[in-house]
């Protein structure tokens, strides 16, 4: 092998080893009824550590997923989870209503591939925190969690 290749080589390796790092990490937080097939958060590159947010601005975040259940209707749960002394919750002022307000097509058969795309406007409790997590959860009628995805953000001005 000439050493122009071992270069490209050497080359391509590093850029995939920073990338894998860098990349935002949508961590699974329980989904039980069904699959995330995409996630993206607007104004969030794959080769951010954390997706910029800034307080009493919007955040746009679209899932497409497929449901392994059906179920007649969906709630939406989205908060941002931020600790100062010990952890808790700030709630997103957003419709819960998965069906009629954030695209989701209900009712949802099982095997059904479905898209949601929730905006709300990031509360200003959540600068209290450092590194906030953000929740986000489609759950079926029975309250079991459909998907549930978090992420985390840094704080922008």
């Amino acid at each position: 092998m000439s050493t122009q290749t071992k270069l490209v080589i050497l080359t391509l390796c590093s850029l995939i080893a920073v990338w894998s790092v860098t990349a935002v990490e949508f961590a699974d937080c329980g989904s039980k009824g069904g699959t995330v097939n995409s996630i993206t958060v607007d104004g969030c590159s794959a080769s951010d550590a954390a997706c910029p947010i800034t307080a009493n601005k919007n955040i746009t975040v679209h899932v497409n997923f497929t449901s392994d259940i059906a179920t007649a209707d969906a709630t939406l749960v989205l908060y941002g989870k931020v600790t100062i002394v010990v952890p808790f919750n700030v709630p997103f002022d957003t419709d819960p209503n998965a069906c009629g307000s954030w695209g989701v097509k209900c009712p949802i058969k099982a095997n059904d591939v479905n898209q949601l795309t929730v905006a709300g406007t990031v509360p200003a409790e959540i600068a209290l925190g450092k590194s906030p997590i953000i929740h986000v959860e489609v759950k079926a009628d029975d309250f079991n969690s459909i998907f549930c995805k978090e992420f985390p953000a840094t704080l922008t001005t």
